[in-house]
């Protein structure tokens, strides 16, 4: 998979030397894989959050899951993509959301002054977890 915000995501496909698009814009503030590289992630500078399938290259689920983010802002929202769920950091409020990605349901979870970034490891068995 490539990804460049001035463009889109892509599937590079290195064995047959294609690239199909998943999804071409030029608002796209974040996009990443889960781990199992089953889906793909994008958070777009509207808020919403669109979640692809990449064995179909199909959008499964989307949403606006949080504010509008400004395209000129300094710090940005990062997310973590995980099996049930998104995590973005949110440097304008303060907060971490976490976003179910069966039903697209938002929690915030007050943080620091500006959480930037976020890493995800070892693996989670709950939604409390």
């Amino acid at each position: 998979m490539g990804y460049t915000a001035a463009k889109g995501a892509y599937l590079i496909d290195v064995v047959t030397n294609s690239i199909t698009p998943i999804i071409e814009s030029t608002k796209i503030v974040q996009c990443k894989s889960s781990y199992n590289l089953s889906k793909l992630g994008v958070l777009l500078y509207s808020g919403e959050f669109l979640l692809f399938d990449l064995n179909t290259l199909q959008s499964v689920k989307n949403g606006n899951v949080i504010a509008a983010v400004s395209e000129t802002a300094t710090q940005k929202p990062q997310f973590a993509l995980s099996e049930r769920f998104v995590y973005i950091t949110s440097p304008s409020t303060g907060e971490l959301v976490q976003v179910n990605l069966s039903t697209l349901k938002t929690t915030k979870i007050k943080t620091s002054t500006t959480p930037y970034s976020i890493t995800l490891f070892g693996h989670e068995n709950s939604a409390a977890h």
